[in-house]
């Protein structure tokens, strides 16, 4: 968490087990190996990632494809 330095953390329930959704700003995604191999390793943790955007950044993106 404190590598990490999320917006936000949410834990509870889901899939039969316990579930915790971090919402983070994920500069580089070349840095997704750093962030979820320690929580491989060291919990044992099942990792489902889902890259989002913001407005400024979809509109980036949108005008790249013109």
């Amino acid at each position: 968490m404190g590598r990490l330095d999320p917006e936000a953390a949410y834990f509870g329930p889901g899939d039969g087990g316990r579930r915790c959704v971090l919402v983070f700003d994920m500069q580089d995604s070349s840095t997704l190996p750093t962030i979820a191999e320690p929580l491989f390793q060291e919990l044992g943790a099942k990792l489902k990632v889902h890259p989002v955007m913001n407005r400024e950044d979809l509109r980036k993106g949108l005008a790249s494809l013109r």
